[in-house]
């Protein structure tokens, strides 16, 4: 074989192994770069997720389906006054609608996250008060507190104790099980510095407050008032928004009454 066909077969032979490198790095790059998309639509996910509130469907829906046989308005009124979360099977409801406080508990293991159509009312609300143009609702976010399991008020309240000591966290907070936030239901606006909606707020008069005179008209009320907290169990509190549809909503706030009042319930005080 003559010197020329030799260097014609080893360059033939380099030039394929060269094709077959490139072919394989560049089969590696397009599995890296698969991967790292993959990677960065999971890390938005998750971070959509952190940040945006979840929205889960109760099971059932306290504003829109009739309670089951076990929780109808034949319930006896005092079916709570006895029980814990640890002992009551179902919430108890009046007139189809969920009713926690310090005298009526939800079952420990209670878990329907947030209600999709009150968040969807939420954010109504949240959007009207930013364009009210009122010096204090145009301030507030769409972020809230609103969904929390049992085990996470559990934990809430166990901090409040500590520092503040029982009696005083009693009249802020509830106890596990004890929380309308449990509900799905309930909602802690917060203003654009992320503080609760007019906390510590030395003018505030429910009288004039955008909120209170608007919630309504989304679903909600206003649940605690400092002069109602012999029938709440709580101090004032006018972050704290309850839904209940806007023609229950209307109802109970053109009432003037405590929801309890409003539908014959007991309130007040723990019953043990």
């Amino acid at each position: 074989m003559s010197k020329k066909k030799r260097l014609i077969i080893l360059f033939s032979a380099v030039l394929c192994l060269v094709v077959v490198l490139v072919v394989v790095a560049f089969a590696k790059g397009s599995h890296q770069n698969a991967v790292e998309k993959g990677g960065d639509a999971e890390n938005k996910a998750q971070t959509e997720t952190q940040s945006t509130p979840s929205v889960v469907t109760p099971t059932p829906d306290p504003s829109t389906t009739v309670p089951s046989a076990t929780a109808t308005n034949s319930t006896p009124e005092t079916q709570g006054d006895n029980l814990t979360p640890e002992t009551a099977s179902t919430p108890f409801f009046k007139n189809n609608i969920i009713v926690v406080n310090k005298k009526h508990p939800l079952p420990q293991n209670w878990a329907p996250g947030e209600n999709a159509e009150a968040v969807t009312h939420l954010r109504q609300l949240i959007a009207a008060a930013q364009n009210s143009g009122d010096s204090h609702a145009s301030h507030i976010i769409e972020q809230w507190s609103g969904y929390r399991s049992f085990a996470t008020q559990a934990n809430l309240y166990s901090n409040y104790v500590a520092s503040s000591g029982a009696q005083a966290a009693n009249t802020y907070s509830a106890k596990p099980g004890y929380s309308e936030h449990q509900t799905g239901l309930a909602f802690d606006l917060k203003d654009s510095s992320g503080n609760l909606y007019r906390i510590n707020d030395p003018v505030y008069d429910y009288s004039t407050d955008w909120v209170a005179l608007h919630a309504h008209e989304y679903g909600f009320i206003v649940r605690y008032r400092d002069e109602w907290t012999p029938t709440t169990g709580y101090v004032g509190e006018p972050w704290h928004l309850r839904y209940l549809g806007v023609e229950t909503a209307t109802a109970v706030r053109n009432s003037g009454k405590t929801l309890e009042e409003f539908l014959g319930v007991s309130g007040g005080d723990y019953a043990q």
